[in-house]
């Protein structure tokens, strides 16, 4: 289990206050993390069940989206 940091706090809150998908993008800019810091916070919360990851394979680009899930670790 991971101890939650400042920036997955930033990433949990922004996901849970989306009705929609987010993609590793708008992450980013509205968290305004660097990109290697949303890469490890994603990965993180992604392990721990804190959000969960949809890959769009309709894309030439596969864009991934994520969901927040719990406030809970799910496992």
């Amino acid at each position: 289990m991971t101890k939650l940091t400042e920036s997955h706090m930033k990433v949990l809150k922004y996901l849970s206050k989306r009705k929609t998908e987010a993609t590793f993008k708008e992450i980013q800019l509205q968290t305004r993390l660097g990109i290697p810091t949303v890469k490890h916070v994603i990965r993180a919360l992604l392990h721990d069940g804190y959000i969960k990851k949809r890959s769009d394979r309709l894309s030439c680009a596969s864009e991934r989206f994520y969901t927040f899930v719990s406030w809970e670790t799910v496992k």
